[in-house]
């Protein structure tokens, strides 16, 4: 059985992957839910874009030329899209215990 579009989205949000991780399906279920991109930019990224990764990657050039994005704001949009979700998917560093203090003596 085929994943529905809201499942995969949220299954890479309930697991915490990061974006850059995410697989082709999941990414184009991201631009249709999310973003909510017109379906001739969804169907070229289906074609073009499997994985999470090589979004992220795409210089300005590559997302007109290969998605078909021609317009500045949509690009824009996408960009900020992109930015967004790779922060909001980045992992969370553990903190470490400041193990290294700098003790400081009297100055007189």
């Amino acid at each position: 059985r085929r994943k529905k579009k809201e499942e995969l989205l949220e299954e890479a949000m309930e697991a915490r992957l990061p974006f850059a991780q995410w697989n082709g399906p999941t990414i184009v279920a991201w631009l249709e839910l999310w973003v909510g991109m017109p379906a001739w930019y969804v169907a070229a990224c289906r074609a073009n874009v499997k994985s999470g990764a090589i979004m992220a990657a795409l210089s300005e050039q590559e997302i007109q030329r290969e998605i078909g994005i021609s317009n500045p704001l949509h690009r824009l949009k996408l960009r900020l899209a992109i930015q967004e979700m790779v922060a909001l998917t980045a992992p969370t560093p553990t903190p470490r215990p400041n193990t290294s203090r700098l003790a400081f003596g009297d100055m007189d």
